[in-house]
Order: C-alpha cells, then structure tokens, then sequence
C-alpha cells in the first residue's frame, strides 16, 4: 500500500500480480482496478481499467470501506514459494475457528472519530495529503460457501487465461479475482492455482 505525494490518492497492489495490475482509491471519488504498462505489454488490447466504482456510502461518520481481499485458508499451500522480491512482511495470525482472512481498506476523513472494529489487527495506517489516512485492518471471518465452489467458473477462466500467457500447469500458483461489491467497495480473492 502506497499513498500519493501531493494527493489524496491510494494504491493497492500485490506481492506479485503487482507488476501487472493494481487497485487505486483517486480523491476525485473513482475507485479503478487498473493495467500497469506492464500488463498492457501481455495483452495491448485489455483495457486500462477493468473495473471502476464510483458510488460509495459511508461505513460511519468520515469513513469509507474502500476494499477487502479475502484469502481463504482452504487457498493455502504449503511449501508455496513466491517469485516476487523479498519484503518486509506484518504477521497475520489466522484464528483456526474461522475459514477466512479479510483484509480491508478503510479511507478516515480527517476530522473523523476513531471507529472499533472488533478482533481486528492494524496492519498499516498511511497519512494522506489532504489530511486523514489510509488505513489496513486484517481480521478473521466465515465465508458463505467454499471458494472453489463459489468462483469455479473465474477460477476456470483464470486458468485458460494464465495456459495462453505462458502457465504450463505444471507448478503452483496464485491468482485474484476481483470486482465490484454491492456495498460499494472493490472486493478481491486469493485463490491457489493448482497444478493439473
């Protein structure tokens, strides 16, 4: 996570689809899953953004609930190596009762109150330009239904996609769908790309 020098603006990426694809929170109010140049250069014809909120409600007073990724502990993998440059990293203890980890992005107002969000863990608060902060939240939650039951048909586009840039199915991997929540935030999924 990232915020903007002279704006209020945050960006998302991770650890290793960054490189191609990010999420960005613009003060103008536009919330974006965009292509990198890098990602361009995969598909020149993919649009720059393939996803755009624009309607947010407030969570509570000068707070907005911008993102959530969820990671699954069924999406896991031991012995998972990741190929992206090593980096500082915050410990996220996942409570064994729960199925899933929610890390969500909150945009504070600057004259916002401080909200309680229980059995939550900071995991970064960055100043913003104008006043206020961008702040990360991980905490534990149950899912509706198992992911690979749930997103079967983006898991499978996912894995036709990454065969035509170059995935032979031989190795693990990781993905993340993504799209918009009908409470307003960009929502995003971890799941394992198992090999065939």
């Amino acid at each position: 996570m990232r915020t903007g020098a002279g704006d209020d603006d945050v960006y998302i990426t991770h650890r290793e689809g960054g490189r191609w694809v990010h999420s960005s929170f613009h003060s103008s109010g536009e919330w974006h899953y965009g292509v990198t140049p890098d990602g361009l250069t995969l598909d020149p014809e993919a649009p720059q953004y393939l996803g755009v909120v624009t309607d947010h409600a407030e969570l509570a007073a000068g707070w907005l609930h911008a993102m959530r990724i969820t990671v699954a502990s069924s999406e896991l993998r031991e012995g998972y190596c990741e190929v992206a440059r090593q980096r500082d990293l915050v410990e996220v203890p996942a409570g064994l009762e729960f199925d899933a980890l929610s890390i969500d992005l909150f945009l504070r107002d600057p004259e916002a109150e401080l909200i309680r969000v229980d059995r939550a863990l900071v995991i970064a608060e960055l100043a913003r330009a104008g006043g206020g902060a961008a702040v990360l939240l991980a905490r534990p939650m149950n899912l509706d239904a198992p992911v690979p039951e749930a997103l079967a048909s983006q898991i499978a586009e996912m894995r036709d996609g990454m065969r035509e840039h170059g995935w032979d199915g031989s190795v693990p991997t990781r993905g993340v769908i993504f799209g918009g929540d009908e409470d307003g935030f960009l929502r995003q999924v971890e799941v394992a790309i198992d090999p065939d």
